[in-house]
């Protein structure tokens, strides 16, 4: 029975990812340089191709065949046109708005929405790290053009609600997935939980009343169901924060 129950867990570890060049020959673009927005798009495009071919054929966070492809789709180097100093804020707003819906869609592709069980656990938990990176540096863009008077983005500030909702919205999913025990392990859910306190601190400037409320309720929530698990313990540190 042990030996019978390692080998299945053996097999469900096995890497079914393809190598570099089998990506690129479905469409990825190349992966040493950083990805524009003509590049996100066919990687996404690639990416939901293989998908449908076979889910576990997905880039591998450590895999010596897919690595380096899993760590371009999630590397900072991306957003790097924000530093830009030559790009205008118009330019940085309308290039940052297609790389959240795209990370967002890549959690999705690495989801398994049939099984409590993930199969891309530890990249889903990389996957989520990237994108509170994205909605950080999004809310700090959106910032800089409430404070700018350019006319070609004064027209843009009304758009700041709907950052800030977005930021809110994916920051109480990401608190709900602390009960996913069955999906994530420990290890996996303590480095989520770090990466949610820390952005919560981060961004705390920037939510309005509604927005802390929303939060406070979520992590509540989380602590009434965990019984006041260690990670609940962390989040409860920024409950005093946000009801201050």
């Amino acid at each position: 029975m042990i030996l019978i129950t390692a080998s299945c867990k053996n097999i469900s570890r096995k890497d079914l990812s393809l190598t570099v060049k089998e990506y690129e020959a479905k469409g990825m673009p190349d992966i040493n340089i950083p990805w524009p927005e003509d590049k996100l798009m066919k990687a996404h495009i690639a990416l939901g191709a293989i998908r449908t071919k076979d889910f576990r054929q997905l880039p591998r966070r450590d895999s010596r065949k897919s690595g380096a492809v899993f760590s371009r789709i999630i590397n900072k180097e991306n957003l790097s046109f924000l530093d830009d100093p030559s790009k205008s804020l118009h330019d940085k707003a309308y290039e940052i708005q297609n790389i959240g819906p795209f990370i967002s869609e890549v959690g999705r592709m690495y989801t398994d929405n049939f099984k409590a069980e993930q199969y891309f656990s530890e990249e889903l938990i990389d996957i989520y790290t990237f994108e509170i990176y994205v909605r950080k540096r999004m809310l700090d863009l959106a910032e800089a053009i409430m404070n700018s008077r350019d006319p070609e983005v004064v027209p843009m500030q009304a758009g700041r609600p709907a950052i800030v909702r977005g930021y809110v919205n994916f920051i109480t999913i990401l608190i709900r997935s602390q009960n996913k025990t069955k999906a994530f392990s420990v290890k996996q859910l303590k480095r989520l939980n770090r990466e949610l306190v820390k952005s919560i601190n981060e961004n705390l400037k920037y939510l309005d009343p509604a927005s802390k409320k929303d939060i406070s309720s979520e992590i509540e929530q989380l602590n009434e169901k965990s019984g006041g698990g260690s990670g609940s313990k962390d989040l409860t540190k920024v409950l005093k924060v946000l009801k201050n």
